[in-house]
């Protein structure tokens, strides 16, 4: 596998140049063609575009020496530039001419500047593409972090809700088996389908918004054991609900939070109200509870902390698609939620 990839990556760059020096060719009508290129040109192209992309730019861009690395791209392009200069009228004289003038090797300093211009443009060409392709490279892999990061986000709040519902389930079957064991197998069979729902339904993107539903209903039932008549409940549901779909425990968790900070603080006559309705572009659901209407100050950092939580789950579950409201109060508590269907 690692050979099979350093051949890929030799094969990447042999076309790559291919290309590049096969345009070169057309675009100068075939004059770059002589011995000259294959001698002198093609090799010192290669050692500058590839000394400067692995030797220069690791060495000082790490560093933050850029003002080196300029004063060292431009050295070895005088260097080279001299030793093209050099070789190219030797080559020329000694194949041609037959003799070499001494003053052939003496050149001006505009002269090696203007001569580095041509193996400089293959160099920017090079390292245009190199990092162009390990930009697209490094941005593919950055949004393939950024999805696993959100999978596993939605991993942990899921993990979350779980451990809360399982601790309340569990100790309203408790109850009911000592007061009621008649009613404990329905109640079960319930427990386990809510249970199911969490393990399996939730692995998928989207669900059917009947079973969302359903899940909250067969929730209630479950915590309604423990509140015997004191709870007074009320769902509602208006409008064509069967052919929609979306993402699994959105509207759960609001309705947990009803019991969690509403009616389990209240000794008196707790009640919970939920209304989801169809709107022209998505959904509405309205989760309203009863607070504990106690003379000392209402503790705000529960819902604050709530709130917050809701906020990044369905960041993470609709981004860019939804609207949360909260309207908090000293006996009552209403949170509004708002969902984009795509």
């Amino acid at each position: 596998m690692k050979n099979r990839k350093y051949i890929l990556r030799f094969s990447l760059h042999v076309l790559y140049w291919a290309l590049f020096f096969g345009a070169l060719f057309v675009f100068t009508d075939f004059k770059a063609f002589n011995i000259n290129f294959f001698t002198i040109d093609f090799p010192i192209t290669l050692f500058y575009s590839y000394f400067t992309a692995y030797v220069l730019i690791p060495y000082f861009f790490p560093r933050n020496r850029y003002l080196y690395f300029i004063l060292s791209l431009l050295v070895l392009s005088m260097v080279l530039s001299y030793i093209r200069l050099t070789n190219y009228n030797y080559l020329y004289y000694s194949v041609y001419q037959g003799s070499l003038d001494e003053t052939q090797h003496k050149f001006s300093f505009a002269q090696l500047v203007l001569n580095a211009k041509d193996f400089s443009f293959g160099l920017l060409i090079f390292l245009a593409t190199k990092f162009t392709r390990n930009w697209i490279t490094s941005e593919k892999d950055r949004l393939e972090f950024e999805k696993e990061k959100t999978e596993s986000e939605f991993r942990l709040m899921k993990s979350q809700i779980d451990p809360h519902f399982l601790f309340n389930t569990l100790n309203n079957l408790y109850s009911l088996s000592v007061v009621d064991p008649q009613r404990t197998s329905p109640v079960i069979k319930k427990f386990w389908g809510i249970m199911d729902y969490l393990v399996n339904e939730c692995s998928v993107a989207e669900i059917p918004l009947e079973k969302e539903i359903k899940l909250i209903s067969d929730y209630v039932e479950l915590e309604r054991i423990r509140y015997s008549e004191r709870l007074y409940f009320e769902f509602n549901v208006t409008g064509e609900m069967n052919s929609k779909m979306i993402p699994p425990l959105v509207f759960f968790p609001l309705v947990e939070n009803c019991f969690k900070h509403g009616s389990s603080n209240d000794p008196g006559q707790p009640w919970i109200k939920l209304y989801l309705e169809e709107t022209r572009d998505g959904l509405r659901f309205t989760a309203s509870n009863s607070l504990f209407n106690s003379k000392d100050p209402v503790d705000s950092r529960p819902f604050e902390q709530s709130e917050a939580r809701l906020q990044e789950r369905l960041g993470a579950l609709l981004p860019g698609r939804f609207r949360l409201k909260t309207d908090r109060f000293r006996d009552m508590y209403i949170v509004k939620l708002e969902v984009l269907l795509q």
